[in-house]
């Protein structure tokens, strides 16, 4: 046989069982790891991308109030006695007029006809409508019954009868604009995380790991809306100011 016989005998010889079992593991390897990541990414993108979906509503109230020569708010459910099912609560939002009938208190009007009600990702929650960036809380695996929210813009009487809640409900979180643009009342802050609000009324935070005196949910991040200007901006978790 000749030396070319000998290469092209070589070259066609074919797997073995045990090599290509060995490739076999290394493709599932790769594929699961791809997986992992994509689901990381994929769980990071939602908070970010519900993050910006809020501001850009946002930038839409400002815009109806200066136009409309009215107060604009933007209405989070949240704790209060709403009659919404846990699903509903913390992962919703929409666009009304009102008046103000005190500091940091206002008066459902009526819904905006050019919107309607947003919905965030089922493990996405819009967690905190204050005047503090964050959520500082250092507890483990769950929160208290009831959320933060420390010194709120509240909205009364807001009909919530077209998801199924009250038609006057009391003590609605919101951000609310004036006709000149600017921010009322107390709310300036937006802390939107991955997480879920329980059926049992507890925050159900994921994942589950070893939380930080100003990480409640590691996957966070807070809209901060400038006073004066309305301007929007996004604040990660690394940039979260040091609790006082």
């Amino acid at each position: 046989m000749t030396m070319t016989a000998t290469n092209n005998a070589v070259r066609a010889r074919p797997f073995t069982l045990i090599e290509m079992i060995v490739v076999m593991v290394l493709m599932l390897v790769l594929m699961g790891l791809s997986v992992g990541t994509y689901r990381i990414i994929s769980r990071g993108n939602q908070v970010s991308n519900t993050a910006r979906e809020v501001g850009s509503v946002l930038r839409l109230a400002r815009h109806a109030a200066v136009t409309k020569r009215e107060y604009v708010a933007c209405l989070f459910p949240g704790s209060e006695l709403n009659s919404l099912s846990p699903n509903l609560r913390y992962n919703c939002y929409r666009l009304a007029a009102v008046k103000a009938v005190g500091a940091s208190s206002f008066e459902f009007i009526r819904w905006l006809d050019e919107d309607s009600w947003h919905f965030s990702p089922s493990s996405v929650a819009i967690m905190e409508v204050d005047d503090d960036p964050g959520i500082f809380d250092g507890t483990l695996n769950s929160y208290e019954p009831i959320p933060e929210d420390d010194n709120s813009t509240l909205v009364r009487d807001v009909d919530l009868t077209s998801l199924g809640g009250g038609g006057s409900v009391a003590n609605m979180r919101a951000v609310v604009f004036s006709p000149n643009g600017r921010l009322e009342g107390d709310s300036q802050f937006i802390t939107i995380g991955r997480a879920n609000f329980s059926s049992s009324s507890t925050w159900e935070i994921e994942p589950r790991d070893n939380l930080t005196v100003n990480r409640s949910t590691p996957d966070q991040m807070t809209i901060d809306i400038h006073r004066y200007t309305g301007r929007i901006s996004y604040v990660e978790v690394s940039n979260y100011p040091l609790p006082n």
